[in-house]
């Protein structure tokens, strides 16, 4: 059952909606770091029992036992949560390792206080495995050893991965944390950039493992990221929630994770860098044929053209989308743009105003079906507009009972506009009229892989078919 959802009042800043695990993406110098520290220090005021923990972004040190730790911990209650505010903190994972000996210790009083438990402590080392690939914890007299894991030769916590290290420490932290606020009203987790020193992989892993510590537990977390992966591994889960944070915000609102948010990811990659190697832009069209057009365009433009299409579902979804893709754009990049195309209908011969750093564009034709009769499309197809008139004319006294025959006798009737009349009901009787095999998809996006933009286009080429915006932008 997903959690209710929750209001709290924090200074400078009010945080709307907030449900089992909330994502806050945003740039660096945006604030995410500044706003789980004032969530922290205000958690005085969230009422008698609330359990908060702060895990900072730079975690470092090593998987070892420290006893100076523990005595700090020990002489000082509020020292582990006064260091952890610092960015970074040269000893966190020894500070994980005392965690690490708690966390064996609840489990055991939990096995004490109810014989009937079908909890163990090695059933809680399984979860941490969970995660690990190459490696394996094995429980020893007070912590435990790392081991290849198909081997019995234990390797030095100095000696394995980063990102190893770094599972484990963050596996141990956020375990403990879910046993500690096990009977607490309410316990808030707050996570800066976990993704750190995580392969993708392991944030997907990471992911799910929050997923099941937050199922049936008062544990709520709150965690900041740069990574669309670590959002997009938890698009499934009802109980995330995303917000994307611009800076100087007074108001941080949630909101569960679309389809349209969803369907926009996956050009952002799976990390954040891979905005250095995937120089597809986005691009977003009204329905599946658009993107069928437009998919063909890039596979056949030998790398002219680069765009990663994106179908919204309709006219009325295009608005959703582009906000989506504004949001996500401005939260994560300085400079990045996106691009979005609708028909237009009935509508003016001109472009949208930019949403953000989305560029909007309509066709000058009518529909995306229109560009089947462009001079460029038609060529490509062994054809031209004179020969199928004619041919258009024969088909017409020869299929008087066809089920579009009034369709195609309007388009004759109306002196073949072949820029503005609506054709959807009769493309493919046109393409079985020129003789192709082709979809109409395909022969269009075809044709405008290889499109050669002109100064002055003639009226019914491709390139005025489709609109100056959108050759400049795209081809």
């Amino acid at each position: 059952m997903n959690k209710a959802l929750i209001d709290i009042e924090i200074p400078g800043i009010a945080v709307k909606k907030l449900g089992g695990i909330n994502v806050i993406i945003g740039k660096n110098g945006s604030g995410k770091s500044s706003f789980l520290k004032e969530f922290d220090r205000a958690s005085n005021n969230f009422g008698s029992g609330a359990a908060v923990r702060y895990i900072t972004p730079e975690r470092g040190g090593v998987l070892e036992y420290d006893p100076n730790i523990e005595r700090n911990v020990s002489s000082s209650p509020n020292w582990l949560k006064d260091v952890r505010r610092n960015n970074q903190f040269g000893q966190f994972k020894q500070q994980s390792m005392l965690l690490y000996r708690r966390l064996e210790l609840i489990v055991l009083r939990e096995i004490e206080k109810d014989r009937e438990t079908k909890t163990d402590f090695e059933s809680v080392i399984g979860q941490i495995n969970g995660l690990l690939e190459h490696v394996k914890l094995e429980r020893r007299a007070s912590d435990f050893a790392i081991l290849p894991k198909t081997g019995n030769t234990e390797i030095p916590v100095a000696k394995i991965s980063s990102g190893e290290s770094e599972i484990i420490g963050l596996a141990i932290e956020c375990i403990t944390f879910a046993r500690e606020c096990k009977n607490a009203p309410i316990g808030w987790l707050l996570l800066d950039e976990p993704d750190v020193h995580l392969h993708p992989d392991l944030q997907v892993r990471f992911a799910t493992l929050l997923v099941e510590l937050t199922k049936d537990s008062p544990m709520r977390i709150i965690l900041a990221t740069h990574s669309t992966a670590f959002l997009a591994a938890l698009s499934d889960d009802t109980d995330s929630r995303v917000s994307f944070l611009s800076s100087k915000a007074s108001v941080l609102s949630f909101r569960s994770i679309s389809e349209s948010t969803k369907a926009i990811l996956p050009v952002f990659g799976a990390h954040p860098l891979s905005a250095i190697f995937n120089k597809q832009k986005l691009l977003i069209l009204e329905g599946s044929d658009d993107a069928r057009i437009w998919q063909k365009a890039n596979r056949c433009s030998k790398g002219q053209i680069n765009v990663y299409p994106v179908e919204a579902g309709g006219d009325g979804q295009l608005i959703t989308y582009e906000t989506e893709a504004s949001e996500i754009l401005q939260s994560i990049y300085e400079s990045a743009s996106a691009f979005s195309i609708r028909d237009r209908d009935d509508g003016p011969a001109e472009d949208l105003q930019p949403l953000g750093p989305v560029e909007r564009f309509r066709l000058r034709c009518r529909t995306a079906e229109n560009l089947l009769l462009a001079d460029e499309t038609l060529a490509s197809l062994g054809s031209n507009w004179t020969e199928l008139k004619m041919r258009i004319t024969l088909w017409l006294s020869v299929n008087l009972h066809h089920s579009h025959f009034e369709d195609m006798k309007s388009f004759e009737a109306g002196g073949y506009q072949r820029k503005d009349f609506p054709i959807k009901s009769v493309r493919n009787d046109l393409l079985a009229i020129i003789g192709t095999s082709l979809s109409w998809e395909d022969a269009v996006g075809i044709s405008i892989s290889k499109i050669s933009i002109q100064t002055s286009a003639p009226p019914d080429s491709l390139q005025a078919y489709l609109g100056s915006g959108i050759c400049s932008a795209l081809l």
